[in-house]
């Protein structure tokens, strides 16, 4: 196995010469000397960089600006670029701040729990004096146990205080409609509107918030309690969720399609059945004649329906632009032009890594064997999906690790299990007080047997 230095692009051996291949390497964004780093799990595309020195924290973005300053003593994220802080230790001195470090809840609560991105329940806690409790060692740890005295809810865009709910009025929620349905204590969902006045009551929290609904003979999709139309006069005999916020799974005469919240018709309703939790990405699985293919939300059907499986990881299709295809009980990989970049001849044992197999040859070697086609050769014992796309792997040798590409080159060589860290939505490494970017480069890739 070749290995190459950091920040160059790497190249591998495997036959004379092989068309261009993408390999990967890394580039330094930034180093923290004496700081303790850590990724913050966010939904977010680019990553958020805990960090802690002179016991306080504070919050790096991708580009190593130091966008939350160092003067909290946790913080915590919520979700949608939302933290809840503290700056020193007590009940109900939490606070709610913004990626710019702006107060949207003042220091006066003892959590938050996040609705959606508009809204966000703003708890009061006391000391629970009896076994029932909601919180246990609440935001600082210490085995303390707490029970709810009040949800107040708040217009995060807005800053406003909306009203409260009393503990046994309040369980749970959901933003649905332009209202906020409400589970109490004794399971009863009601309905409220945005000034926290009840407007009707549901079965469930989770009712879907679209309804086709008859308006003299025609077909109208609206908001189930705004009443809002979104499309009018529509063909569809039915409307289902696609298990994605913004996108509904529609059915017509000629099939089943996918359409936005707009009512704007993204894939044709010509399919047998579409599965839409990978909308977010931008592509679906699509299935006609039992078989599976893959469109994007601008109808076109990229990889076409001859397949038995494609499979979602994350509720993804495509990792570094490849999809995970089997027919006949076989594995291979098709690129977003439908085209076949590695054979569907490969054995299901294989260990899936995103956009990379690993599969050990008769004789007990392991190789990794990449979507663009690169087959390698290696002396590890076992590899671990590091990186969420598959590119990046962890490959165990003994008690210790090297950090390699998707086709065995090495990136960091020696490491204990726990030297790096890979943020969720890929694209970044934190190794020891040094943030990098995870970088592709087109080589030519020499290859031997």
């Amino acid at each position: 196995m070749k290995k190459t230095a950091m920040l160059l692009a790497l190249s591998l051996v495997f036959v004379l010469m092989a068309p261009a291949m993408a390999e990967v390497s890394l580039e330094e964004v930034f180093k923290a000397p004496g700081e303790d780093l850590k990724f913050i799990d966010t939904e977010l595309d680019e990553p958020l960089v805990l960090a802690y020195k002179d016991k306080k924290y504070g919050v790096y973005n991708e580009k190593g600006e130091n966008i939350i300053p160092f003067e909290y003593g946790r913080i915590a994220h919520l979700g949608s670029g939302l933290f809840e802080v503290i700056k020193e230790k007590g009940l109900n001195n939490h606070a709610l701040i913004n990626l710019k470090n702006e107060v949207i809840v003042d220091f006066l609560y003892g959590a938050y729990e996040l609705i959606s991105p508009e809204l966000v329940a703003a708890v009061t806690l006391e000391k629970a004096e009896g076994e029932v409790y909601d919180y246990s060692s609440g935001f600082l740890g210490g085995g303390d146990k707490y029970i709810v005295k009040t949800y107040d809810i708040y217009n995060v865009l807005t800053r406003e205080k909306l009203g409260s709910f009393e503990r046994a009025d309040y369980d749970s929620s959901r933003a649905v409609d332009g209202h906020l349905a409400v589970k109490n204590r004794d399971d009863k969902v009601t309905v409220y509107d945005m000034s926290l006045q009840p407007v009707t009551t549901t079965n469930y929290l989770f009712d879907l918030e679209y309804d086709l609904k008859d308006e003299g003979g025609v077909k109208n999709l609206a908001g189930k309690y705004s009443n809002q139309v979104i499309a009018e006069n529509v063909p569809y005999t039915s409307v289902s969720t696609s298990g994605n916020d913004g996108f509904l799974v529609v059915r017509g005469p000629e099939g089943a399609g996918l359409i936005n919240t707009k009512g704007q018709l993204l894939v044709p309703a010509v399919y047998d059945s579409i599965y839409a939790t990978s909308a977010f990405t931008g592509y679906v699985v699509v299935v006609d004649d039992s078989l599976k293919g893959v469109a994007d939300l601008e109808g076109n059907l990229l990889v076409p329906a001859k397949y038995t499986e494609i499979t979602t990881r994350f509720n993804r299709v495509f990792f570094n632009g490849y999809a995970l295809v089997e027919l006949d009980g076989k594995l291979g990989y098709v690129n977003m032009k439908g085209e076949e970049t590695l054979p569907v001849t490969y054995s299901k044992s294989a260990t899936v890594h995103g956009a990379s197999l690993s599969l050990p040859d008769l004789d007990g070697s392991l190789y990794i064997i990449s979507a663009d086609g690169v087959k390698t050769k290696t002396e590890y014992e076992s590899f671990e999906q590091y990186f969420s796309d598959g590119t990046i792997l962890k490959a165990q040798k003994g008690n210790t690790y090297d950090l390699v590409d998707w086709h065995g080159n090495v990136i960091f060589e020696g490491l204990s299990y726990s030297d790096l860290e890979a943020n969720k939505s890929g694209g970044y490494v934190l190794y020891q007080d040094t943030l990098y970017k995870v970088a592709a480069a087109e080589t030519a890739v020499e290859t031997t047997e």
